[in-house]
């Protein structure tokens, strides 16, 4: 009598769910992209819909039983065919142009990723849930799209702070690389969308992770899924998919912008990481060798190579000489090269006619840079002269040179063919009549003994036209009346004044 009644109770429990995911259903069909407020109470009660069909857990199915034996119209096949339905509605509203709908339906998405974790459709082995195959499908959804799903990827970020989400996104990113390389080149979203997820993905390395593990109080709170046994990130397994990854994608047809992007974060996020970083040589060289901002973005991670796995580039300062054009000090990574530079140059080993060529380069382009550029150059040069006492040679040279009598090739490629050597610092003596005072002043240090410390010149590196703006902004600040005569006059003209006649008053 119990054993009926409870089979009772399952089927109309059954039965009502089975009329909610229906309801949904019918609710779907009926919701027209635009309308944001029925979209967003549709997610609403489709996300309270299926997590009481996981609660329930009428579509669990033991492994023993034979799937031959189990009747397409069983209550279990009937909900998980709806609940399947359910989610695919949601996969719809990622494509929609409101934002708020979008992010609503990737949490929902992910919280039925937790719930499912605790509501298994079968017994877990290892006693680990993380439904696998339903968070591969949600990734699937914000890579194939045709649109740019960039605000979804941005959202995303906050669930690649647990554990078990980072390894299975990594290795989700990796199997639809593998298998979706042809079309993948086709979509022009894919790459961008891909490098979205993948940023996300910040490794740390074994003596990081001992660490946090002994600052951690309880592990379940690195992972999104709970399960009985805990989700433990093998660092070896994950670097693996790691390396994989990001070789794979960067055989892909990349965009400017994530060209960029991805040159930025190389030396710091990639790199340690990787199994053999000089696999990246022929990637690194050839943005090298692009010009402008990418040879720029580059010299971090080609210089990495270099002094840590002895990468043997002959033509390295040839090619950053090049650089030091007009241009590279307006641009939006100027701090970083002129960061760059003072490391380059800090080897006592460079020899004297390179030295002179920089040296001298700079002093050139300081000649038409607008002040604060001029601000950082001089104090640059300043440090090394300072540095490297052969370079002192230059302030001795005759300065009373012009321009047409100056030995030295601006415009020839090789430092070592430049004949800077033969030059002097004319420029700096130029510089010295310059409107500023504090870069006249600054110039004058050629007519001294330089001093035998450096000086720290790292926070001018910061400086851009944004200060001048700031600037000019408070000098527009009203201040109080200041007096200029010692009665206030009352009229332009008095009634004495001869000037009178001029105007008609």
């Amino acid at each position: 009598m119990k054993m009926s009644r409870k089979i009772s109770e399952v089927s109309l429990s059954a039965e009502k769910l089975l009329s909610d995911l229906e309801d949904v259903s019918k609710r779907f069909s009926e919701v027209v992209d635009g309308r944001s407020k029925e979209a967003i109470k549709l997610i609403r009660q489709t996300s309270v819909v299926l997590i009481n069909v996981l609660k329930s857990k009428l579509m669990f199915i033991d492994k023993t039983v034979k799937k031959q034996l189990i009747s397409k119209h069983d209550d279990r096949i009937l909900l998980r065919k709806k609940y399947n339905e359910a989610k695919g509605f949601l996969y719809t509203f990622l494509t929609w142009k409101n934002k708020n709908v979008k992010e609503l339906a990737l949490c929902t998405l992910m919280s039925l990723v937790h719930t499912q974790a605790d509501y298994p459709f079968h017994p877990a082995e290892n006693k680990t849930h993380f439904p696998v195959q339903f968070f591969q499908d949600i990734i699937h959804e914000l890579l194939k799209k045709e649109v740019d799903t960039k605000i979804l990827t941005n959202r995303f970020k906050e669930f690649t702070e647990f554990d078990d989400v980072k390894f299975h996104l990594l290795k989700a990113l990796n199997l639809i690389i593998k298998q979706n390389r042809t079309k993948s080149e086709e979509n022009p979203n894919f790459t961008e969308n891909f490098f979205y997820l993948l940023e996300h993905v910040k490794l740390k390395t074994e003596d990081e992770d001992a660490k946090d593990d002994e600052d951690a109080e309880d592990d379940s709170s690195q992972t999104f899924c709970k399960s009985e046994l805990p989700f433990k990130m093998d660092y070896e397994v994950t670097k693996k998919l790691f390396n994989s990854t990001w070789i794979e994608f960067l055989k892909l047809q990349i965009t400017p912008c994530i060209y960029k992007r991805i040159l930025v974060m190389l030396h710091d996020q990639v790199f340690p990481h990787l199994q053999n970083p000089l696999l990246l040589t022929d990637f690194l060289i050839d943005s090298y060798n692009t010009g402008g901002v990418v040879s720029l973005l580059s010299l971090t991670s080609l210089f990495f190579l270099i002094q840590n796995y002895n990468l043997e580039y002959p033509d390295f300062y040839k090619k950053f000489y090049s650089l030091f054009t007009p241009d590279i000090f307006h641009a939006k990574y100027r701090a970083r090269f002129f960061y760059l530079a003072d490391l380059f140059l800090s080897s006592t080993y460079l020899p004297e006619y390179l030295l002179a060529a920089f040296v001298k380069k700079l002093s050139r382009l300081a000649l038409t840079a607008s002040p604060n550029i001029i601000s950082v150059i001089i104090p640059f040069i300043k440090n090394i002269l300072i540095r490297h006492k052969n370079a002192e040679k230059m302030i001795n040279q005759p300065s009373d040179v012009e321009l047409e009598s100056d030995p030295f090739l601006m415009d020839e490629a090789d430092p070592a063919k430049c004949r800077a050597i033969d030059s002097s610092l004319w420029e700096l003596k130029t510089l010295q009549s310059h409107y500023i005072p504090q870069i006249s002043n600054a110039a004058k240090m050629i007519n001294r003994n330089l001093p035998q410390m450096e000086s720290d010149i790292s926070d001018k590196y910061e400086n851009t036209i944004t200060d001048v703006k700031m600037f000019d902004k408070a000098s527009e600040v009203e201040w109080a009346e200041v007096a200029l005569s010692f009665e206030k006059p009352e009229k332009l003209f008095t009634e004495k004044s001869n000037k009178r006649q001029y105007f008609c008053l």
